[in-house]
């Protein structure tokens, strides 16, 4: 799993507008040779806490590796389908001979049946054409490039 580092740079964003504003009241209020308020210094330390945890959560992440898009898209889609009970699986397949035979009787599409006409080829579930694309994206990247024509 990535680490993210995401929300604690938005932290050392929103840490240094706050310590802008301070010691620009400081300046108005005080001039430069004023020594940093309190409020500074707590700023200041939390700023530093804040990116010791960056380089921290960095260095995790260069520690583990990289998911790919197809590492990606198999954790969030499932290739293999769920195991169902046998009862529900029996009445599935009952109900498909069903529309079948219901479909052949009204013709259907023509050559449907005689492999000439209807669907080519296998039918491929959602998750089975995500991997395929996912694999297809990841094998494009790693291709070597073409020389551009000139």
């Amino acid at each position: 799993m990535p680490i993210r580092t995401a929300s604690v740079s938005r932290k050392i964003k929103e840490n240094g507008r706050a310590l802008h504003r301070a010691m620009a009241e400081r300046i108005e209020a005080h001039g430069e040779a004023h020594a940093p308020s309190e409020a500074e210094r707590a700023l200041l330390e939390a700023r530093r806490l804040v990116k010791e945890d960056r380089a921290q959560r960095a260095a995790q992440a260069a520690d583990k590796p990289r998911l790919t898009q197809a590492d990606k898209l198999l954790r969030t889609h499932r290739p293999v389908a769920k195991a169902r009970p046998e009862e529900e699986l029996k009445a599935a397949k009952a109900a498909r001979a069903h529309a079948k035979d219901a479909k052949g009787a009204k013709g259907g599409k023509p050559g449907a049946d005689a492999g000439q006409g209807g669907k080519p080829g296998q039918h491929h579930t959602r998750a089975e054409k995500h991997a395929a694309k996912a694999a297809a994206l990841d094998a494009a990247r790693r291709a070597p490039k073409k020389p551009a024509k000139g």
